[in-house]
């Protein structure tokens, strides 16, 4: 019998180093990892006494990844990851869902969208921002839903409402080229 890839190198209740994109998760707290640059979270809040969620930040494809409402729903995921069981939702987000998500941008809303919503925490959100940015509204997420926080290269503004789950996309400013700065078009 062919064993399978393993999507956790490492799993640890103590903060592994290394995770970064602050923007986004300013209070992140890395709990486990795949051994190729890629971790799952906690997304602490400042001054709350509970757990976060748990998302899966990928650098190859750049997304950001839902995983489980708390590590014990995590933990009780990797427990499932056994040779003769189905593939668990661990297994799901890292080889199947980012992809997913970096091809399609279905957890996507565009500010004009937003603006029109009856929630005014998102609205108010929207009303700040540029007609060029998107939003991922990830207050109430299901296993799966997220963003590419790369979706515009490496220069992709990310920022984050408050210590609210959403989070506006802004693609970098186009500076005229040479031409265009030469002959003024």
């Amino acid at each position: 019998m062919r064993s399978r890839r393993r999507p956790l190198e490492s799993f640890s209740l103590l903060d592994l180093a290394g995770f970064g994109l602050e923007e986004a998760f300013p209070h992140a707290y890395s709990i486990a990892h795949d051994g190729s640059g890629n971790f799952w979270i906690l997304d602490l809040l400042p001054g709350g006494s509970a757990g976060g969620p748990v998302f899966y930040a990928c650098h190859d494809p750049p997304v950001i990844a839902y995983q489980a409402p708390t590590v014990e729903a995590v933990l009780h995921d990797v427990a499932g990851m056994g040779q003769d069981s189905p593939r668990s939702p661990v297994d799901e987000v890292h080889e199947d869902v980012v992809a997913r998500i970096w091809r399609e941008h279905p957890d996507l809303i565009t500010p004009s969208t937003a603006a029109a919503s009856a929630n005014s925490m998102l609205r108010d959100f929207a009303s700040a921002l540029p007609a060029t940015a998107m939003i991922a509204d990830l207050r109430r997420p299901q296993l799966g839903q997220g963003f590419a926080w790369g979706r515009y290269g490496p220069q992709t503004s990310i920022e984050r409402f408050s210590v609210e789950r959403l989070w506006a996309l802004t693609p970098p400013l186009q500076k005229p080229g040479l031409f265009a700065r030469l002959f003024g078009r």
